[in-house]
């Protein structure tokens, strides 16, 4: 993704951008109740600009992140990554479900969900 814009010499100036890829997308994980599991989430900056992750949405309680979250603004450069342990540790038998919001400046991206569901 990069824009252009012209200027007065009638040049084109280039001007980077971020572009965020987040994956899994959909994050699915089995234990059995009380035993913690964990699956990982990468975020990397595939853009040519700085990528500024702005804020991650609150999940329920048996959803957690080892080491945590890292405050926001988070920066990520172009070509590198930013990998998240996701740790579900479920009370009791049954199926518990949340949605992760990755909130960015990619422009045309500028939100990312993770859907993500366990089962004990």
């Amino acid at each position: 993704d990069t824009t252009y814009a012209g200027g007065t010499d009638g040049f084109l100036a280039k001007f980077d951008q971020p572009d965020i890829m987040v994956t899994p997308l959909q994050v699915n994980i089995s234990t059995t109740p009380g035993t913690p599991v964990s699956k990982t989430i990468t975020i990397t900056n595939t853009g040519t600009g700085n990528l500024n992750v702005t804020s991650w949405s609150a999940l329920p309680s048996v959803f957690s992140f080892v080491p945590a979250l890292p405050g926001t603004p988070y920066l990520i450069i172009p070509t590198q990554s930013l990998s998240l342990t996701l740790v579900f540790t479920p009370p009791t038998a049954g199926t518990y479900s949340a949605t992760l919001i990755i909130s960015s400046d990619d422009p045309d991206e500028p939100q990312v969900a993770v859907s993500i569901l366990g089962k004990a």
